[in-house]
């Protein structure tokens, strides 16, 4: 059993911390005893005193893949806890074998005071997050929707909890998102934690439900937030079945995640009414999208490096659309010159190997864009291929002893 006691706050330098004890009679390898949410402490009237919601949602998904129960030594939300028992542990567990259900005891049940006045949702600058702002802030005007504050979460996205260079990366990512969220016009808090210490030994989702855990230790201020989707309703739908044990967001985001919401802050999953390239074309012209886009997938990188696997397909969707040079502040355009081609016989092997590359394909295609045939495309890559032949040879052979 996990269990999870001793709601708290801390102040350390200049954050102060929402953190709970945290004990088990299992063997987990993070050897943590305590688990935290932080803000600088100039915010720390957000942080939710009075119920455990916010450390619920991670250590759940710690129990399901550990098959022990949990026990939460306090309150929780009404709502949360009978979501996550009548219908979300059901959803985790026909996503991968490796969860069981678990039974999730409580204190009791109530929901956080506070003001709850805060509308908001996470900046990283990349498509899906401006995406979301440009769609709720920018074209918003209903109050009771319009985006007013926006959020960095250090919960796994900037790399291991132990490595040094995390935190670097960290601050320079805030710093940029910072200047971002004052060029908007919107207030911006960091969000520290040590959930992503607990991950490693996890699958690879987990880190979802770090993100959630953050929200939910802000819902004293806090009334509804808008987590960006990397999917549209359309791709779930065909796609979600093969995204079993490989990604939850594919399979089950937009049923899941306002299942996670509690009485007074509603969780909503946002962008599921579009295709990625949809959402790209929609922010293609918002001065803020031009002057900070940032979509690389590289951990150790602060800027895009224009070759990963998410430069590159936003670089050719910006390309197919005409827009391409007026991107050239957030890209190393001479970078895509040299690679492009590359690229585009790439994407005609695998048009329709995933989402992602079947709703790519099909825009480039609709603007007009000339992309190599399959042939040219393999023929392309056959010398690559050739050259790897005495590798592979030399894997069988080794095989075979």
């Amino acid at each position: 059993m996990i269990e999870i006691g001793n709601l708290r706050k801390e102040k350390l330098g200049e954050w102060t911390r929402l953190i709970v004890d945290i004990s088990s009679d299992i063997n987990r390898t993070d050897n943590e005893t305590t688990m935290w949410i932080a803000v600088k402490n100039e915010n720390e009237d957000m942080l939710t005193t009075d119920v455990y919601d916010a450390f619920l949602p991670l250590p759940l998904y710690m129990c399901m893949y550990y098959h022990t129960d949990l026990k939460i030594h306090g309150y929780v939300s009404k709502k949360l806890y009978y979501n996550i028992n009548d219908y979300l542990q059901a959803i985790l567990c026909s996503f991968s074998e490796n969860l069981e259900p678990v039974s999730v005891m409580v204190q009791g049940f109530k929901e956080a005071a506070g003001e709850h006045k805060l509308i908001g949702t996470g900046i990283s600058c990349g498509v899906d997050c401006l995406s979301t702002i440009y769609r709720w802030y920018e074209l918003e005007n209903e109050p009771a929707y319009k985006i007013n504050a926006l959020f960095m979460l250090n919960c796994g996205w900037n790399g291991d909890y132990y490595d040094e260079m995390t935190r670097k990366i960290f601050e320079k990512r805030c710093e940029i998102n910072m200047s971002a969220a004052e060029h908007i016009g919107l207030s911006f808090y960091m969000v520290d934690s040590n959930l992503h210490c607990f991950l490693p030994q996890l699958d690879d989702q987990a880190s979802f439900f770090s993100i959630y855990s953050c929200v939910l230790a802000l819902e004293k201020a806090i009334g509804k937030y808008y987590i960006s989707s990397s999917y549209s309703y359309g791709e779930t739908v065909e796609f979600g079945t093969a995204a079993r044990k490989r990604s939850f967001a594919e399979y089950a985001d937009p049923v899941a995640i306002p299942l996670l919401s509690t009485g007074v802050c509603q969780l909503s999953s946002d962008g599921y009414q579009f295709k990625r390239t949809q959402k790209t074309e929609n922010i293609s012209d918002w001065k803020i999208a031009k002057k900070y886009l940032n979509v690389c997938c590289k951990n150790d990188s602060v800027e895009n490096c224009s070759c990963c696997v998410k430069c590159t397909r936003t670089l050719l969707a910006l390309e197919a659309m005409g827009k391409i040079d007026e991107y050239a502040d957030s890209f190393d355009l001479k970078m895509w010159n040299k690679i492009s081609y590359r690229e585009k016989c790439k994407l005609a092997i695998d048009k329709r190997r995933n989402a992602f590359a079947v709703d790519l394909y099909d825009y480039c295609r609709k603007c007009g864009m000339k992309l190599p045939s399959t042939l040219s495309a393999r023929l392309y890559f056959l010398p690559k291929y050739i050259k790897k032949i005495p590798i592979y040879v030399r894997r069988l052979i080794n095989r075979k002893k």
